[in-house]
């Protein structure tokens, strides 16, 4: 083997796939990155925790640094899995030059040797991630198919609230670089010379006070209003509906799945054997995998009775998070984008002021 990627070690040149070793942290490192990409994480998100804790993706890398591409060839690599990928690549001769050059090979020449000892990864929590890794990239390829929908993917946030702010006057996000500051926010809009609003904003600052204002909010309620009650109640009911129907839904494919299975048994059984009828059971088996394991893996039925917690309570836990803000961890980001759906910037000329400042409309949703 002549490389290995992150998380292995060949204790000498020309070991086999036996002898390699694994870092004694590794095993940790992939719990964190597979934590963080089955929170909603992205892969550049994880490649900027891996650069800020100083931990080298390997000898082999030529950059020695971490970025998105990487983490996802690193995360899709069976070896983390414990198996071995031999046979996916080919050598082809050149006509003309003579030289030779790697390609893709075919399909049936890959080869997966078993290396449990090589696993970093559970089994089962890999497929399941990986599986939901491509189905999130999916739309992204550029090969998309025509009836797949294009889904925006906002620009990455290096402050909590950044990619919520909106233009109060044409209604376009803000974006980082304004008026050629790489820590300010400014209106799409204005940059495309389509909107008048030319304000720009710091984004440090604007996470800060957004963040002490919904806190100042909550402290001064009183009470949770009723239509608060109300809606927690209805999301509640929303949810064990959607887990039942999610469930009924994965039980009746299974069903079909099974009975299917059963006709091509029959079939086989009665002479009527064939390489279709045989390809169709793999496909059919494969599914029915892919079913039960999704079936397994279904988290527990959302209870209906919600209890809101005490104010005061609420509040001292949102002072405590707020303490403990990290202004460079998307995951505040993600986190933020379920209580303040909006965030409006509108250009306002105070008294006495030539130069309009800008003014932030927050909308908190307190049920997220």
């Amino acid at each position: 083997m002549q490389q290995v990627i992150y998380g292995y070690r060949k204790p000498h040149a020309g070991c086999s796939a036996a002898e390699i070793e694994v870092l004694p942290e590794a095993r940790a490192v992939a719990d964190r990155i597979f934590s963080t990409l089955e929170e909603g994480g992205t892969y550049a998100e994880v490649a900027r925790w891996l650069e800020a804790e100083g931990i080298a993706p390997g000898e082999w890398v030529r950059s020695g640094k971490w970025t998105g591409p990487l983490v996802r060839e690193w995360v899709m690599n069976p070896m983390i899995n414990g198996f071995r990928r031999r046979g996916d690549r080919k050598a082809i001769k050149v006509e003309g030059t003579g030289q030779r050059k790697s390609v893709k090979a075919e399909p049936e020449r890959l080869r997966l040797d078993e290396q449990p000892h090589l696993a970093l990864i559970d089994p089962d929590r890999w497929e399941r991630t990986t599986k939901e890794m491509k189905r999130r990239y999916a739309h992204l390829g550029r090969k998309r198919k025509a009836n797949a929908p294009a889904v925006p993917i906002p620009r990455r946030s290096r402050y909590p609230g950044g990619g919520l702010l909106l233009c109060g006057v044409c209604g376009e996000a803000y974006v980082w670089g304004g008026h050629g500051r790489n820590e300010r926010l400014m209106c799409r809009g204005y940059r495309a010379k389509t909107c008048r609003n030319g304000t720009t904003v710091d984004g440090e600052r604007v996470a800060k006070d957004v963040l002490s204002a919904v806190v100042d909010r909550l402290s001064r309620l009183q009470s949770w209003p009723d239509e608060l009650a109300r809606r927690v109640a209805a999301e509640a009911d929303e949810a064990a509906n959607r887990h039942d129907s999610r469930r009924r839904d994965l039980e009746k494919r299974l069903s079909r799945i099974d009975r299917e299975l059963g006709n091509l048994v029959r079939f086989i059984r009665d002479g009527k054997e064939s390489a279709v009828l045989r390809d169709e059971l793999d496909t059919l088996e494969q599914q029915k995998q892919a079913l039960e394991c999704e079936l397994d893996q279904l988290p527990p039925r959302p209870d209906r009775t919600v209890m809101l917690p005490p104010l005061e309570e609420l509040t001292a836990r949102a002072r405590e998070l707020v303490s403990e803000l990290r202004l460079d961890d998307p995951a505040w980001g993600r986190r933020l984008r379920h209580a303040i759906p909006t965030l409006r910037v509108l250009p306002v000329r105070l008294t006495g002021i030539k130069t309009p400042k800008p003014r932030i409309e927050v909308a908190v949703d307190f049920a997220a």
